[in-house]
């Protein structure tokens, strides 16, 4: 629980959907008709519930739709100024977790 291998078809879908729902929306549903053929043979082929095949597409849609909804954001910088340098990185060091942060100004 859940289905790993549906999982993974319905991310491949659901990338598929989001990089061609503007130019070729046949193209971007068709994913979703070829990620459900391992779902049905999971279930038939007594792996999985069904339950366990719902839940395994509905993480991989979840989690792709949440990528690219972050997606912008990763190259937003609050701190634009050519004249200040910043980065900002977790640590751990010694079984110590911290922040690191270097500003250049």
């Amino acid at each position: 629980f859940p289905s790993g291998h549906t999982s993974n078809a319905f991310v491949m879908a659901t990338v598929l959907h989001h990089e061609f729902k503007d130019t070729n929306t046949f193209l971007a549903y068709s994913g979703y008709v070829f990620a459900t053929t391992p779902g049905v043979m999971r279930v038939l082929n007594n792996y999985h519930w069904v339950s366990d095949v719902l839940v395994g597409a509905g993480i991989g849609i979840l989690v792709t739709d949440l990528v690219y909804r972050f997606e912008p954001l990763k190259n937003w910088n609050p701190f634009s100024n050519e004249k200040i340098s910043t980065i900002i990185s977790p640590t751990y060091i010694d079984n110590t977790v911290g922040l690191y942060a270097n500003i250049r100004f």
